[in-house]
């Protein structure tokens, strides 16, 4: 994570600047907008996605030059990248579209896992679910905004791992609902996450 040449701590902080001051900050208007707000400003939609596209194409033409985002070494820059890269189809982006990243995003993924990280997402439906399996991960995170996502939950009991579920904004009877369709389906493997999702 410290370059022993000026070169390299450029190279670092070059690709620290691009996610910090245009990956970022992009990709979380295409959250607030085309995740969170769909339909509302159909300008901004269209222009955040396609600065997404534009983002995505950046980085997948640097990691065909180098093995990781700032050169060879895994680093700062990929860990400061990679959760935002993470949530592609909050973005609506075809990882199979970009080779690059999806060989980088595996390797980061396939990198944790030899390092004993348990390693494990959310997924946001049902696609997502098989994605993740291809992964091997040991256990399912459901997000508090999706836990009324029957489907989804469905899918990821059928898969016989872990569920963890988070409750931020849920209210008891929702609590109970889960309980009770958890119950149905004779699943016990699951955690109920307390989560504030709202701070004074």
């Amino acid at each position: 994570f410290k370059p022993s040449n000026n070169e390299d701590r450029w190279k670092r902080d070059e690709w620290l600047m691009f996610q910090m001051a245009s990956l970022g900050p992009m990709l979380g208007q295409v959250h607030h907008f085309v995740k969170f707000n769909s339909g509302k400003s159909l300008y901004a939609e269209e222009r955040y996605s396609k600065e997404a596209l534009r983002i995505y194409g950046v980085l997948n033409t640097r990691l065909g030059i180098s093995q990781y985002v700032a050169g060879n070494d895994y680093g700062i820059a990929d860990i400061s990248i990679w959760p935002w890269i993470a949530r592609f189809e909050w973005q609506n982006i075809d990882l199979s579209k970009f080779p690059n990243i999806l060989r980088w995003y595996k390797e980061i993924f396939n990198k944790a896992k030899k390092s004993n990280i348990l390693c494990f997402s959310t997924p946001f439906d049902e696609s997502s679910v098989d994605f993740l399996q291809k992964f091997r991960v040991p256990v399912f995170k459901v997000a508090s905004f999706e836990n009324n996502h029957i489907p989804l939950i469905k899918k990821i009991i059928n898969t016989n791992k872990p569920i963890i579920v988070s409750l931020g904004l849920t209210q008891l009877k929702d609590v109970k609902y889960l309980i009770t369709l958890f119950k149905k389906y004779k699943y016990k493997n699951f955690a109920l996450l307390k989560c504030t999702s709202a701070y004074p």
